[in-house]
């Protein structure tokens, strides 16, 4: 499905038995999809309320945390969607893409990646993040290096692979910042900051902390805020709609920004299928050399 007009769209058989195109620069993006999975459905009306916010007091702020990190749990999904970027100068860019992604028993994510062009991710987070990547021109598997983590996989997204993996939901040091509104939905803002062994990397690209704004009903970010050193933004993600999948709600728009170059990207999620089975198999970084089928069409939800 092309753009029309002055659109660069990349083809992609999304809904063929191939899984299809993917992109880049990301991590708070997929984390706060499929943190959503878990909101129940009678939450989504809750969540338009325009009653007064309360400060959270004393031990609240940690155990708001120890929830989102607890929540970071569900069924396996895969999610057809289209990656939009609207650069500040120049043409819109669209591409799709499928992707398949399970929560860790340890609460990391692990997302799997296929391009139409041969070229396929497989990204985990947690304690030991990874990537590897396999390409049809090279015939082989390799790791990417840690200073790959700000690198788009296509370039100009405002998604990074350190976005993919979230890496900041288990920093040890973070600090309360108060009650605000996102979208029109109550949140309360956490400030992270960066363990010693990220701060070299993070000061490469001039980010000294990530600040999320959760929700505390149910207990998900609704936007994620890289800060540089005068405490500015450089970078956002936030979610900009819901949509009911069986009897839980997932994303089905999200915005990335980039304060410096006021570049945008738009992630829209054209259908999803939750609970799939994923074979264990498919996780190793040496089954990246094979595509994975996509399930039957009756397991989708379209959006």
């Amino acid at each position: 499905m092309g753009v029309p007009g002055t659109d660069r769209t990349v083809p992609d058989p999304v809904g063929r038995s191939r899984a299809c195109s993917a992109l880049p620069r990301i991590a708070a993006v997929f984390c706060l999809l499929w943190l959503a999975v878990g909101l129940p459905a009678e939450g989504r009306e809750r969540l338009r309320g325009r009653e007064t916010i309360p400060r959270l007091q004393g031990e609240e702020v940690a155990e708001l945390v120890a929830r989102v990190r607890a929540n970071r749990r569900g069924p396996a999904s895969l999610l057809q969607a289209e990656f939009l970027h609207f650069p500040r100068r120049g043409e819109r860019e669209s591409r799709r893409a499928v992707l398949f992604f399970r929560w860790e028993a340890d609460g990391s994510a692990s997302l799997r990646v296929e391009m139409p062009s041969g070229t396929r991710w497989l990204l985990r987070g947690g304690e030991r993040p990874g990537a590897w990547q396999w390409t049809a021109e090279t015939g082989a598997v390799e790791r990417l290096s840690a200073d790959a983590g700000w690198a788009p996989l296509w370039p100009g997204v405002e998604l990074t692979l350190f976005d993919w993996t979230a890496p900041y939901l288990d920093w040890p040091d973070y600090s309360y910042e108060g009650p605000d509104r996102v979208a029109g939905r109550p949140v309360q803002w956490v400030r992270f900051a960066p363990p010693p062994d990220w701060q070299g990397r993070l000061a490469r690209e001039r980010v000294t902390a990530v600040r999320l704004a959760l929700d505390s009903r149910f207990s998900a970010p609704l936007r994620v805020e890289y800060l540089g050193g005068n405490g500015e933004v450089l970078r956002s993600v936030e979610v900009r709609s819901f949509r009911k999948v069986g009897e839980v709600w997932m994303v089905r728009r999200l915005e990335a920004f980039d304060e410096r170059d006021r570049d945008r990207t738009e992630v829209q999620v054209a259908a999803a299928a939750v609970g799939i089975t994923i074979p264990n198999q498919a996780w190793d970084p040496s089954a990246l050399r094979e595509p994975l089928p996509l399930p039957p069409a009756s397991a989708f939800e379209r959006f």
